[in-house]
């Protein structure tokens, strides 16, 4: 400590000088308490084990038969945005609230142009079964399976017309997007069956 007081030059009283370094010194150094982890129980559901190797099918169905009893397993699902495996609720709330980049993309177009730029977009998913992207995913590619399409033009109109009723019905390779009333067809290879009023 002495070579350090000899580089400080706020004064030249040498005990004053050590006695700054020492608070310094002693400021610095931490002496960490952690809790004793013998004496604790957790509680939670156990680890994951997957060990490397392991084939994608076999994970996929290992973490199926642990979502009822592991929430983390539970939300592996709903992290792939697997639809068929899954509440639609937390992504269609996604898909109308936070993909702002499709919204301001296409304000320049009137609702003519917005509806023929998604009947011309290549109907092919970024995401293989029954994934399905989110809407800026599916501008950003610039294409998407029907259902995809369907819910990022549904995205785009509820924000030009938040008053408009609009209802999303998926029937397998068929989906619906009705607008008031007028109806869009599209293709879907994802095979969902659901309806909603978005």
């Amino acid at each position: 400590m002495t070579g350090l007081a000899d580089k400080i030059d706020c004064t030249s009283d040498m005990d004053r000088k050590m006695s700054v370094i020492e608070g310094l010194v002693d400021f610095i150094h931490l002496d960490p308490e952690l809790p004793d982890t013998a004496s604790k129980t957790f509680n939670g559901p156990g680890p994951i084990e997957i060990q490397p190797g392991i084939e994608r099918e076999e994970i996929v169905k290992y973490l199926g038969g642990l979502r009822s009893s592991h929430r983390v397993a539970d939300l592996a699902f709903y992290a792939s945005r697997d639809l068929s495996a899954t509440d639609w609720q937390p992504f269609l709330k996604a898909a109308l609230e936070r993909n702002p980049a499709c919204i301001k993309a296409t304000k320049e177009l009137d609702d003519e142009a917005l509806l023929q730029t998604f009947e011309k977009m290549p109907n092919e998913s970024i995401y293989d079964g029954s994934r399905v992207a989110q809407p800026d995913e599916v501008w950003n590619f610039q294409r998407g399976d029907g259902i995809e399409r369907a819910i990022t033009l549904a995205n785009i109109w509820l924000t030009r017309h938040p008053g408009d009723a609009i209802v999303l019905t998926a029937n397998g390779s068929k989906v619906t997007l009705k607008i008031c009333e007028t109806e869009f067809f599209f293709e879907s290879s994802k095979g969902l069956e659901k309806q909603f009023k978005l």
